[in-house]
């Protein structure tokens, strides 16, 4: 490995420093010592290298560990976790045994029976005013309160065709106080039916409609009413 121009240069320098009226001299040492200098320099970078080769080969053994260095400082607290699962339920116990009844208590001493109380005043036979019903009837025709029945209105009216038209049935139907339909045999002519219940005369489009064949009640007849109809077949 030879030296670098910049330090012949210096060896020069510090030759002539050294032995100024020595020239030859100085040329002579100069040359050895770079002779010198540049056989070490090589023999110590051999020697590096061989040390390097000794270094790959070596088979390095772990050391004994060191000591437990102190305990470090103490983290924050961490996230709360989400919650677990429901455990399964316990089997349910036993019943207890039922307590004894306890015992019955005496009877208590019956009252004094209570002073009969006065008897009432005979009552007085109502005197019955019939005009004043007359009066009150015809009243309440006039102001529409009440109205006259259905069967009147139909008596004023003409129908043709003779009695064989007519149709006087029991309409098909389940009186149980809750069924409020019911049906007749045949088609009827408008406005034509007399609907009776128990004997009373219904009004239609207040205690009945009617469509077609069937009957529909405002309210259902109870169980053991009858119920008839009168018609014109048409």
């Amino acid at each position: 490995m030879p030296l670098k121009n910049n330090f012949d240069t210096e060896v020069d320098v510090l030759m002539k420093n050294l032995f100024p009226e020595k020239e030859d001299l100085l040329v002579k040492l100069k040359k050895e010592l770079l002779a010198y200098i540049n056989t070490n320099i090589q023999l110590l970078s051999d020697s590096i290298e061989d040390i390097k080769n000794d270094l790959t080969n070596i088979e390095l053994t772990p050391g004994s560990q060191g000591e437990i260095g102190p305990q470090g400082v103490k983290g924050e607290k961490g996230q709360q976790g989400s919650v677990g699962l429901t455990g399964l339920m316990g089997l349910r116990g036993e019943q207890g045994i039922q307590g004894k009844d306890g015992r019955v208590g005496k009877s208590g001493f019956d009252g004094r029976d209570g002073q009969d109380g006065q008897d009432g005043k005979n009552g007085v036979s109502p005197i019955i005013d019939y005009q004043k019903i007359v009066d009150l009837v015809v009243r309440m025709l006039e102001t529409g309160e009440i109205k006259i029945p259905q069967k009147r209105q139909l008596q004023a009216r003409s129908f043709g065709g003779g009695s064989a038209n007519w149709i006087d049935e029991i309409p098909s139907g389940v009186i149980n106080g809750v069924n409020t339909t019911f049906t007749t045999t045949t088609d009827i002519v408008t406005n034509s039916e007399i609907l009776r219940i128990g004997g009373s005369v219904m009004e239609k489009t207040v205690d009945y409609t009617f469509s077609v064949r069937t009957i529909t009640m405002t309210v259902a007849p109870v169980q053991g009413e009858r119920i008839r109809i009168k018609y014109q077949r048409s």
